[in-house]
């Protein structure tokens, strides 16, 4: 997200906790803070907009590849920015902004449980929804999925 627009504290608790956990590799954790996926998509296709209008690109060069690689989304390891699955509580049955791009072929799980609530029992209930569904990447094959 756009980090600038935080508290000087909060800014200095998350460069302090990137720090610390620099060298993890075990478990990778996204915190998306002050973030907007349609922000997101616009300065990206700015950015390739200023580059063609420059010159330094032909307009049939622009491409999703092109596009992708100047999200900020970026930053994250290439083995997590398109997650498998979405986790989304409180019975909310949106997006929110998050990750529209990235989000494209993730499986979507939505429960009524509210986060403070959510524990292994749902966890597990969501990995059961999700391991019942039929990843087509695109595909024309369907299989039904349970709700939790």
């Amino acid at each position: 997200g756009k980090r600038g627009e935080l508290s000087p504290s909060l800014q200095q608790l998350m460069a302090q906790a990137e720090r610390a956990t620099r060298g993890n590799e075990a478990v990778h954790l996204t915190v998306a803070i002050n973030y907007s996926a349609r922000e997101d998509i616009a300065a990206a296709a700015q950015a390739l907009a200023r580059e063609v209008q420059a010159g330094n690109l032909g307009p049939e060069e622009v491409t999703e590849g092109r596009l992708e690689q100047r999200l900020s989304t970026q930053v994250i390891p290439e083995a997590f920015r398109q997650p498998d699955l979405l986790l989304r509580t409180s019975g909310e049955e949106r997006l929110s902004d998050f990750l529209l791009w990235e989000l494209a072929y993730t499986e979507l799980c939505f429960t009524r449980v509210k986060w403070p609530d959510f524990n292994e029992e749902t966890f597990l209930e969501a990995m059961e929804v999700y391991a019942s569904r039929d990843r087509r990447f695109g595909g024309r094959e369907r299989r039904e999925g349970r709700r939790i």
